[in-house]
């Protein structure tokens, strides 16, 4: 045992989940339930060890925008406790699996093929914070001449009812965000290092606690020189780390455009 309050965890997650079904299943069509998450992790740097408990289920109405994920509204259950871990070296944060991309890039290889991997390009971060759009996300764009990229790291399964899953990388062309943080110009090096690291994600299980949208993000930051980030990531903490060096706030992403087939 690591710590005697993940039997805490798991039992307050085991009590409300049977409450957490009751509000899952609605009367009304236009509404479902999204799991929300309490995560708990012990552990240093080098090894860290993580227990998850259904907390609750937040209410999202379906019958917004055309049948896609919609506005979350004022449909937010009461949770029972609200869960968390004193011991040392622990942190608790709460964090609910997004839905599946709207724009699903299925062939990562084809949809970077624009890019000349021995030229520089221009690099932006975006951040769209949990409050702002539940439940958040952080992605990026890559422009290299006429071409731009505009693309986040998602579940490929729609509503999982777990925290992992396969993952898929999807376009983000006109995605609102909270922050917007342009690097400039990077080296080609640079860029066949973001490259190899979005094939990387794009093959990956989508995993809520430690490789969700903002983990694939802080990898590209890693890349460009960013070091100060440990634990749970979550959009919020990418809109933290970037915000101080933002060139834009409170936007939409440009669209992506390719000129090549």
């Amino acid at each position: 045992m690591i710590n005697s309050n993940f039997d805490k965890l798991s039992q307050i997650g085991k009590n409300n989940f049977d409450r957490g079904k009751l509000l899952k299943e609605s009367s009304d069509p236009c509404l479902t339930g999204i799991p929300e998450y309490a995560v708990s992790c012990v552990g240093t740097n080098a090894y860290t060890e993580c227990t998850y408990a259904i907390t609750g289920y937040t209410y999202v109405s379906m019958c917004i925008g055309g049948g896609s994920y919609g506005d979350p509204g004022t449909y937010y259950p009461k949770l029972i406790d609200d869960p968390h871990n004193n011991g040392n070296g622990s942190i608790t944060t709460k964090m609910t699996m997004p839905p599946p991309p709207e724009i699903p890039i299925t062939d990562i290889i084809k949809y970077l093929s624009c890019f000349d991997k021995s030229k520089p390009a221009s690099l932006t971060i975006y951040a769209e914070k949990i409050a702002t759009s539940f439940p958040g996300h952080a992605f990026i764009s890559i422009k290299q001449g006429s071409n731009t990229m505009v693309l986040g790291f998602y579940p490929k399964e729609s509503f999982p009812s777990t925290v992992s899953g396969p993952g898929i990388m999807g376009d983000n062309g006109e995605h609102a965000y909270n922050s917007a943080t342009n690097y400039g110009d990077i080296s080609a090096e640079k860029l066949q290092k973001i490259i190899d690291t979005i094939i990387k994600f794009s093959s990956s299980n989508y995993i809520l606690t430690n490789n969700n949208c903002a983990n694939f993000v802080l990898e590209v930051l890693k890349i460009m020189g960013v070091t100060d980030m440990t634990g749970i990531c979550t959009p919020d903490n990418i809109y933290d780390i970037t915000k101080p060096y933002a060139t834009s706030m409170n936007g939409k992403a440009p669209k992506t455009q390719r000129t090549c087939n």
